[in-house]
């Protein structure tokens, strides 16, 4: 919501016992879509196992939500959307029946290009060319737009068809309408062999009727923070940013709490948008009013405190951020350029390179940027990192797990399974910590000259925005400390790499 205030915030729940509760939750948390999924359905990347034992079915957890929901007066905030092998016309008005307003559809619309349920998803080889990024495979992809409408259209006129032969014009006038439903009859006797009571569903009707056309969740959406309007308040109705006096080199700093989340996300948002509209009109980035900045064509942003969860997020170029004091988590989640240098506060009396001064999952889907941490980050550091280059002094559990791309360099200690899961980037630390990785997915890999001379660059960079004092050492020590980095990268790397040198 922070990033784009005009969107629609859903939240996917599975079906499950007590999703009730949890819906009535997701909605007093200012979701504007609740979209309930079922045990059936998946993709084609899912094991058969999964496909057929993974949660209960939409339509109880669909029900529990929209009789919790209505019970709890909250049922005029928000949408509630279904999926989950929604494959006819029938399904479709169950599932309005039952409470839904939308309905989603996945694996048919897949399976209308021509899926074949290879279940190869992750491995870029789909037969169809569907699910893959190699040439050789788009090559043999047949499907068409047509597919998709053509499927669209059979299933809107089989609804309309149905929803007809009921006696009724309009789909809404269906929502909790439990009382048109009933047993199968060719499955009384299952019903019976199973005990299943079915009376909490056919003999308790809750019809809901909208009163006025959704515009969103009106009662708890919390809007955008107020540090975030202020950082964007001086936007110019189609006229592009006017940077205020707070940002640039030297400005003063910007007292920040941990109730101030997703900072600066409003302000990456809008410059996002700004540039993607100027070049879609021709224009290059030169153009951006924000460039010119900072020394480097940047605007800076200096805070001082706790900043809450998503600090950084989504950040962009042209947004360098610094932080005295320490963050919540999911640091540079998403961020996709700019750089982040968070350090202790400058009252701190504590060493940085012993604590903690970041929460979890820093980085977490990272493509771009740079982020600098002058103390300790908790567990699961730069998880699915796919491009991001980050130094850091210490981490918790898990780091670097999922990492598709991007350089981490970890100056200190390390807690277990770091590189779990990693397929690509590099992870780089000092000293041996071969019973702290994950063997089946990482193996040490030496340094080429450059690449070393490449270390030592960012290290001076990283020294240059934190005054790390362990990094002051490493440089000032090199000739001996470069013999104590290991890199670390996937075991296909290093298989390529050794094949390559022996042919």
């Amino acid at each position: 919501r922070q990033l784009h205030p005009e969107a629609k915030i859903s939240v996917k729940l599975v079906a499950g016992a007590g999703i009730g509760t949890i819906a009535v939750g997701v909605a007093k948390a200012g979701a504007d879509i609740i979209q309930i999924s079922g045990g059936e359905g998946g993709t084609g990347a899912a094991t058969l196992s999964s496909m057929k034992h993974a949660g209960l079915p939409w339509e109880l957890g669909l029900w529990e939500a929209h009789q919790t929901l209505l019970a709890n007066g909250l049922r005029e905030q928000v949408i509630l959307r279904t999926d989950g092998g929604l494959h006819s016309g029938k399904e479709i008005l169950t599932a309005a029946i039952l409470g839904a307003e939308e309905y989603d559809f996945g694996k048919l619309l897949l399976v209308a290009q021509g899926c074949v349920m290879a279940r190869v998803c992750e491995k870029n080889t789909c037969p169809k060319g569907i699910a893959t990024h190699d040439p050789r495979f788009k090559a043999k992809y047949q499907g068409t737009k047509e597919h998709i409408v053509t499927m669209l259209k059979y299933l809107a006129e089989d609804v309309r068809r149905n929803l007809a032969e009921m006696g009724f014009s309009k789909m809404q006038d269906l929502i909790g309408r439990t009382d048109l439903l009933e047993e199968n009859p060719y499955l009384h006797d299952l019903i019976r062999l199973k005990r299943l009571d079915l009376s909490f569903i056919l003999d308790e009707p809750s019809p809901f009727l909208r009163q006025k056309p959704f515009a969103g969740n009106e009662l708890f959406a919390e809007g955008l923070s107020e540090l975030n309007k202020s950082l964007t308040q001086t936007l110019s109705q189609g006229e592009g940013f006017e940077i205020p006096t707070l940002f640039g080199r030297g400005a003063r700093a910007i007292k920040i709490t941990v109730q101030d989340r997703a900072i600066p996300a409003t302000l990456a948002g809008k410059l996002a948008k700004n540039t993607h509209q100027r070049l879609s009109q021709g224009e290059g980035f030169e153009n951006s009013p924000l460039l010119g900045r900072g020394a480097g064509g940047e605007a800076i942003l200096t805070f001082e405190g706790s900043a809450g969860q998503g600090f950084g997020v989504f950040l962009t170029e042209s947004i360098d951020l610094q932080l005295f004091g320490e963050a919540n988590d999911s640091v540079g989640k998403m961020m996709s350029g700019g750089k982040i240098v968070i350090c202790p506060s400058k009252k701190a009396q504590f060493k940085a390179e012993e604590n903690v001064i970041i929460g979890n999952v820093a980085l977490y889907g990272a493509t771009g940027g740079t982020l600098y941490v002058n103390g300790i980050a908790a567990d699961r550091f730069a998880v699915r990192n796919s491009g991001a280059t980050a130094v850091v002094e210490g981490v918790g559990m898990h780091a670097c797990e999922y990492m598709t791309r991007g350089k981490v360099v970890i100056l200190g200690e390390t807690s277990y399974n770091v590189g779990s899961g990693m397929t690509g980037g590099e992870l780089i630390m000092v000293g041996n910590k071969v019973d702290y990785i994950n063997r089946d997915y990482i193996a040490p890999l030496a340094f080429e000259a450059e690449e070393l001379e490449e270390l030592k660059a960012l290290l001076q960079d990283y020294h240059q925005a934190t005054q790390s004092k362990r990094a002051q050492y490493l440089l000032e020590n090199w000739d001996e400390t470069q013999h104590y980095f290991t890199r670390y990268v996937p075991k296909a790397v290093v298989k390529k790499r050794e094949e390559s040198l022996v042919s």
